[in-house]
């Protein structure tokens, strides 16, 4: 009996906080039906949403990875281990996450318009801007929610789903009444940020933890300057749509590559990490170890 008592206490602010998301979302989709009438802005909504999506590939894994590892520590008696954990949780899921959102942010046009032929004018924009909330992860968003829950203090987070809940009606209300499907895409990338930072005070408070800023600094400048030059080359490449997804993918993998070793946004400390990490991957762990090895071999060409 006590232990359904501890399950209802733990799950059932976890239900509730669902539940009241869910209510949001129906919320700005009613509010999205009344004042955006016209069906080519929202056939373009979709096929940005259908493209982002992609990005969830790398991020839900990452979220449902670490809610078993923070669950399992005590934060006063494993206070150091779990402030390690957190911080690389942040980091590696950032190292996957942020450049792939800005690799989806620059190569939007191209790839939207090798499958459709460039008949949906407005998804890249879309797609772009969507994209970006995907950027709070070097801030911790990924891990944050889960370090809270994993750590037992559902009630917080379900007041933090309160807040959310209550920032969200109004602020999708004004935004998508004013501006349609951009207000929707900027509603999207508010609603959560005061939730975000109340978590961040929340955790350092109380355990001691937090994120680390400078990590996370390098990991969004190698980004958005490898982001802007492979924008800059594309600019000046007039090729097919598929030419230029294919050119661009490269263009920005050899160029980040070889910033984040030179901005020690990769060191060798997190090639050893991500051995270990990799070793439990099974077939892909061979194609992933090849890859380390190239960039330690970088590393020691450019004596990093």
């Amino acid at each position: 009996m006590s232990s359904i008592k501890t399950m209802l206490k733990y799950g059932f602010p976890v239900s509730i906080g669902g539940i009241l998301v869910g209510f949001l979302t129906q919320f700005y989709t009613y509010i999205m039906a009344i004042y955006v009438t016209n069906n080519a802005l929202i056939g373009n909504y979709s096929v940005a949403q259908n493209f982002v999506v992609l990005i969830t590939f790398f991020s839900v894994p990452v979220t449902t990875m670490m809610f078993p590892a923070f669950s399992k520590l005590d934060a006063k008696k494993d206070n150091e281990l779990l402030k390690n954990i957190f911080q690389y949780s942040v980091k590696y899921a950032a190292l996957i996450v942020v450049p792939f959102t800005l690799l989806v942010v620059v190569l939007a046009q191209p790839a939207i318009g090798t499958i459709f032929q460039n008949k949906y004018t407005e998804a890249p924009l879309f797609l772009a801007l969507m994209s970006l909330n995907y950027l709070y992860s070097a801030l911790g968003n990924l891990s944050i929610g889960n370090l809270i829950i994993g750590q037992g203090y559902t009630n917080y987070n379900l007041k933090l789903t309160l807040l959310t809940v209550a920032v969200g009606f109004p602020l999708s209300f004004v935004l998508i009444a004013q501006f349609g499907i951009i207000g929707l895409i900027i509603y999207s990338l508010l609603v959560g940020l005061p939730a975000l930072v109340l978590s961040l005070r929340f955790i350092k408070s109380h355990f001691g933890v937090t994120v680390d800023w400078l990590s996370s600094a390098r990991i969004l400048f190698s980004s958005a300057v490898t982001g802007i030059l492979t924008y800059l080359i594309l600019s000046q490449l007039a090729f097919s749509n598929l030419v230029q997804l294919i050119v661009g993918v490269i263009v920005f993998v050899v160029i980040f590559i070889f910033i984040a070793i030179i901005s020690k946004t990769i060191t060798r400390a997190d090639l050893n990490n991500l051995r270990e990490i990799t070793n439990g991957l099974g077939p892909l762990r061979k194609l992933l170890g090849l890859f380390l090895t190239v960039l330690e071999k970088l590393m020691n060409i450019l004596h990093a």
